[in-house]
């Protein structure tokens, strides 16, 4: 039975993969004479018999990271259960640092409790460093935002989640740096696990969109002018297209298009109405389900929000038709803007940032949905 790799997101049967023996790579030998080759990897004909020995660990090794020369090992739990792979995409400055350190928080402080489920950070111990290090000690102990992600091949944060009712899902977040999207040779080349994803979060800092900046200019700090929502959403098109061979068909998997730093539009009634859901907390955490009636309030909210402020507003949705399903967010990850230090003065108080990951569980039946 195939696993999805939580590297390169396509489907792999263990005998699909590269595989390392612990006492191998320790001692240079094996007692029972398995063979392996120059680089430590053993005979595919031996996996049946080396999984059976309880001697030593054995790492399984992407195939596709091993082609590019950075082998990356598969932890043990993902092969248990075919998880779902979303990717995680934006442009630079777009909060996605941010915003998937407060994700994870959120997922472990919020949402195991409200939908019964629980999250295995140790799955692969370099996803708990990355996290603690990078993430967690800025954002929380530190009360500081964090920086930019350096361009490079960085490895995904792996963290599975298990569910009451025994379902199982394998989360995998890549952090790739907005720098990534600059060119069409480097998007290939960081983000090819786009075209295997089972769900898409891409992230927009409504603060790049030309006609909110005109009207905030001078009024609030505006971070320098980078790519806008349809760039991004072109790129993310092409990349998939280029992988799948597909031109036509609408993609499969569902996207979710999140407007970030929400916060940054509360001192604006004109762009953010006083009555907007998008200043308040959904009731999904509340209640433990995803609710269809307030998914939809929030897509008129969205719409609204678009439609206003967004002249390219009729592309944007000719683009989006290009995936099966699609849905429109606003978070807020911080909840409220660092100082220019980049403080959180107030600390982290995140507002909606688990409603793109809620709505494509909902999408995949993973998390019970309702009407209202």
């Amino acid at each position: 039975m195939g696993f999805t790799c939580p590297y390169c997101y396509a489907t792999h049967d263990v005998k699909d993969c590269a595989m390392r023996c612990s006492q191998v790579l320790k001692t240079g030998y094996c007692p029972d004479n398995v063979p392996f080759d120059s680089q430590m990897f053993i005979d595919p004909k031996y996996y049946k018999k080396c999984l059976n020995c309880t001697r030593a660990k054995k790492d399984l090794v992407c195939p596709e990271t091993l082609k590019q020369g950075n082998p990356y090992v598969i932890p043990m739990r993902c092969t248990a259960s075919n998880g779902i792979p979303i990717a995680l995409v934006g442009a630079k400055a777009s909060g996605k640092s941010n915003y998937i350190g407060v994700l994870v928080n959120e997922i472990r402080k919020r949402m195991t409790s409200s939908f019964d489920c629980s999250i295995t950070m140790n799955c692969n111990p370099v996803s708990k460093d990355l996290y603690d290090e990078n993430y967690a000690r800025p954002l929380f102990k530190e009360k500081m935002q964090i920086s930019a992600t350096d361009s490079g091949d960085l490895p995904p944060m792996i963290f599975p989640i298990d569910f009451s009712s025994g379902k199982q899902v394998t989360l995998t977040f890549y952090d790739t740096a907005g720098e990534n999207f600059d060119s069409e040779d480097s998007m290939l080349q960081f983000t090819g696990y786009l075209a295997h994803a089972k769900g898409i979060i891409l992230l927009i800092d409504p603060l790049q969109v030309t006609e909110i900046r005109q009207q905030l200019e001078g009024k609030i700090p505006l971070p320098e002018q980078n790519r806008d929502a349809i760039d991004i959403l072109d790129r993310v098109i092409y990349n998939i297209e280029s992988f799948t061979n597909n031109s036509k068909k609408p993609f499969d998997m569902p996207i979710a298009l999140a407007f970030t730093k929400i916060d940054a539009l509360e001192g604006f009634e004109d762009i953010l109405p006083q009555d907007s859901c998008l200043r308040y907390d959904s009731e999904y955490l509340d209640r433990g389900v995803f609710i269809k009636e307030e998914f939809e309030t929030t897509q008129r909210a969205m719409e609204t929000l678009i439609e206003n402020f967004l002249e390219m507003n009729a592309e944007l949705n000719a683009k989006l038709k290009r995936f099966k399903t699609h849905a429109l967010f606003g978070v807020s990850a911080l909840g409220s803007m660092p100082d220019v230090n980049g403080q959180i003065l107030n600390g982290v108080k995140p507002r909606r940032v688990l409603d793109p990951l809620l709505w494509l569980l909902a999408e995949n039946n993973y998390i019970k949905t309702v009407k209202r």
